[in-house]
Protein backbone atom coordinates (compact mmCIF):
# COMPACT_ATOMS: atom_id res chain seq x y z
CA UNK A 1 0.00 0.00 0.00
CA UNK A 2 2.77 2.46 0.88
CA UNK A 3 4.11 2.02 -2.57
CA UNK A 4 0.67 2.97 -3.57
CA UNK A 5 1.17 6.21 -2.65
CA UNK A 6 4.46 7.28 -3.20
CA UNK A 7 3.80 5.95 -7.01
CA UNK A 8 0.40 8.00 -6.31
CA UNK A 9 2.68 11.58 -4.97
CA UNK A 10 5.31 10.96 -8.22
CA UNK A 11 2.36 10.74 -10.83
CA UNK A 12 1.83 13.68 -12.80
CA UNK A 13 -1.92 14.89 -13.03
CA UNK A 14 -2.94 13.69 -16.57
CA UNK A 15 -1.53 9.96 -15.08
CA UNK A 16 -3.76 9.94 -11.52
CA UNK A 17 -6.48 11.01 -14.19
CA UNK A 18 -6.10 8.06 -16.35
CA UNK A 19 -5.23 6.33 -13.29
CA UNK A 20 -8.71 6.76 -11.82
CA UNK A 21 -10.55 6.26 -15.00
CA UNK A 22 -8.93 2.84 -15.66
CA UNK A 23 -10.38 2.26 -11.90
CA UNK A 24 -13.92 3.16 -12.92
CA UNK A 25 -13.56 1.41 -15.73
CA UNK A 26 -12.76 -1.62 -14.31
CA UNK A 27 -15.84 -1.53 -11.67
CA UNK A 28 -18.41 -0.45 -14.23
CA UNK A 29 -17.77 -2.69 -16.88
CA UNK A 30 -18.65 -5.79 -15.22
CA UNK A 31 -21.50 -4.24 -13.75
CA UNK A 32 -22.73 -3.19 -17.21
CA UNK A 33 -22.43 -6.46 -18.29
CA UNK A 34 -24.19 -8.08 -15.69
CA UNK A 35 -27.05 -5.72 -16.98
CA UNK A 36 -27.14 -6.82 -20.44
CA UNK A 37 -27.07 -9.94 -19.30
CA UNK A 38 -30.04 -10.15 -17.34
CA UNK A 39 -31.88 -8.28 -20.47
CA UNK A 40 -30.77 -10.45 -22.64
CA UNK A 41 -31.41 -13.40 -21.11
CA UNK A 42 -35.10 -12.88 -20.00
Amino acid sequence: MRDWISDWKKWSRAERCFAIMLVIIALVLPLGLLIVGERIGS
